[in-house]
């Protein structure tokens, strides 16, 4: 059996984070969870000295700046929180002699290839959220020997701002939708990838790896599943291009992540988007709803 682990989550009330300390506790290990108003990671002293007084032995770092519209008006507060606030940290847990886990998107690429993207291609962020977020991937390997880099993409899990039930939620209106159909992801349930992440506990595989649920989709694609597994199937909903909704961010086209080092190197591949969704809407949304 795994010896029990002193555990630091940061963001321990968003979507993963919420997923990891549920999942942790199960396990047995001693969870320490942070988040705001309590926790200010731009407070450079706030988190030295409670990193010192908890002495966690590995960190799930959660916490981000993740509104991609508004970290185009805002982008040297985005880069406060993912890129500086992350080196801070990183340092600290490095001081601890302990392991830090980092979350990054898939937006720090381009989306110009047209197939999944590895781990050793050349990233090139296309708004203030994807800089932001890549200039804490390098802050992390900088800072902290003993860290994981753990690239995801399009998640939901616990949170009235996820997709699917925001698009339910719009369905209960009765107002036509209309869903960006040429941008192409892969989405991911925060569940899984939870459970995805148990391996790096007991693990010295360091490094940069990418991990989603299977299969790709556009967002018309997720929101046409997630209308159907709810018993909206006849709901109307329209395809469009990007450019119907203009958006201060520029998003990639195409930002599908290529999992196989991830599961060569942890023995872990998580399931299709499409059952992960349908256990989703089983629970957040069942059919008396």
């Amino acid at each position: 059996m795994e010896r029990a682990k002193r555990i630091l989550v940061t963001g321990s009330k968003g979507q993963l984070g919420k997923e990891l300390v549920a999942l942790l506790c199960a396990k047995g290990h001693q969870v320490v969870t942070v988040d705001l108003p309590d926790f200010d990671l731009t407070d450079a002293g706030v988190v030295k000295d409670y990193l010192t007084g908890e002495r966690p032995e590995f960190v799930f770092h959660c916490a981000a700046y993740t509104d991609v519209e508004g970290a185009e008006d805002e982008p040297e507060y985005a880069s406060e929180i993912n890129s500086r606030a992350t080196a801070r940290l990183a340092s600290c847990v490095q001081k601890l002699s302990a392991t830090l886990a980092y979350f990054s998107t898939d937006f720090v690429f381009d989306g110009r290839r047209k197939k999944p993207y590895a781990e050793d291609m050349t990233p090139h962020p296309l708004c203030s959220y994807a800089r932001s977020k890549l200039a804490g991937e390098m802050e992390v390997a900088k800072n902290c020997r003993r860290h994981f880099i753990i690239r995801t993409a399009w998640l939901f899990g616990d949170s009235p701002n996820a997709f699917p039930l925001k698009i339910l939620a719009q369905a209960k209106t009765g107002t036509p939708l209309k869903v960006v159909n040429d941008q192409h992801g892969s989405p991911t349930y925060a569940q899984d990838l939870a459970v995805g992440l148990l391996p790096l506990l007991e693990s010295s595989a360091y490094g940069l790896y990418h991990l989603t649920n299977s299969g790709t989709a556009t967002w018309y694609e997720l929101a046409k599943e997630t209308l159907a597994l709810a018993g909206f199937s006849d709901y109307p909903i329209k395809p469009v291009t990007g450019k119907e909704f203009p958006a201060k961010a520029k998003r990639p086209a195409y930002s599908v992540l290529d999992c196989r080092k991830y599961t060569t190197t942890f023995g872990v591949k998580l399931r299709h988007w499409r059952t992960a969704l349908a256990e989703y809407i089983n629970h957040y949304y069942p059919a008396n709803s």
